[in-house]
């Protein structure tokens, strides 16, 4: 994120001004990585921030205060738990399904006199 916000370095002010839209289209993250990356900077004091509302934000590089990356601390994540469909249990109990009846569902049917009492 430091890299794709130096992108945007104005020689002159010493200025970098891209927008939040502007990063995750450069760097194909989601915005709210690209806000947790912006915020994790500033509270590593690498940069800083200057938020006109509604205008801009002008961030400050401050590089001097990167430590050697052998002195900065990693992130460390707990492995991602793989999600496998168990086997498949054929329910306890099965009713058919039309599809299984005999004879053709066209036909039409009539009732006796006996069949429609019950």
């Amino acid at each position: 994120m430091l890299l794709a916000i130096s992108d945007h370095w104005n020689e002159k002010t010493s200025e970098c001004f891209p927008s939040i839209d502007t990063l995750v289209a450069e760097t194909g993250l989601d915005e709210r990585t690209v806000q947790r990356a912006v915020r994790d900077l500033v509270a590593f004091g690498a940069v800083t921030r200057d938020v006109e509302l509604g205008v801009r934000t002008v961030y400050h590089l401050h590089l001097e205060a990167l430590p050697p990356a052998e002195e900065r601390p990693k992130k460390v994540r707990p492995p991602r738990q793989r999600v496998t469909p168990g086997p498949v249990t054929p329910p306890a109990e099965s009713h058919p399904t039309p599809g299984s009846l005999t004879g053709d569902p066209r036909q039409r049917v009539t009732l006796t006199g006996q069949e429609r009492s019950s």
